[in-house]
């Protein structure tokens, strides 16, 4: 049961130290999953600006903030390295963030994002610099007015297409 706490961007404290949280065995960097045969690599992005502090040295929370632009790249070279035929970021970074990763940073296949309450609709499509691929970025929305729902068609580790549904949720 349950579900994985994925955050790339955050380096925990190391959790033998007698003052550290457990954290960093709780949260990873990123997760190959084995979906109907298709290996899919998700590398998470948590949000930096709801945690108070966390730029002060005297951080009592143990985390560090790390770039994206350096993790993802990393993380996704790890995630193709296991067999990924896929790798997603799933992010809660906002729209304009989102978008630049994906036209920026290679090996991004798709952008899953959230945080601005922002539903795309179509998703937003940005060419990625590096490859040259069309990199489709989705939100969402916020407080549970719709589910999203992504189909991708993907062959030889390109999506081909996709549908994209923002399903109204009922009170």
């Amino acid at each position: 049961g349950g579900y994985d706490l994925l955050a790339s961007n955050y380096d925990f404290e190391d959790s033998h130290e007698p003052s550290a949280t457990e954290l960093e065995q709780m949260v990873l960097p990123s997760l190959l999953y084995y979906l109907d045969g298709l290996r899919v690599g998700v590398i998470g992005l948590g949000n930096v600006s709801s945690l108070n502090s966390i730029y002060d040295e005297s951080n009592s929370m143990g985390i560090r903030v790390l770039e994206p632009e350096d993790v993802l790249p990393e993380q996704a070279a790890i995630l193709r390295s296991q067999g990924a035929d896929i790798v997603i970021a799933l992010s809660h970074m906002g729209l304009h963030e989102d978008q630049h990763f994906a036209r920026t940073v290679p090996g991004i296949d798709l952008v899953m994002g959230g945080h601005h309450h922002i539903a795309t609709r179509p998703p937003i499509v940005v060419t990625n610099e590096a490859s040259g691929r069309q990199v489709p970025v989705v939100h969402s929305g916020a407080f549970s007015k719709f589910v999203g729902r992504l189909d991708l068609v993907i062959r030889d580790g390109e999506i081909l297409s996709y549908d994209h549904v923002l399903r109204p949720v009922a009170n």
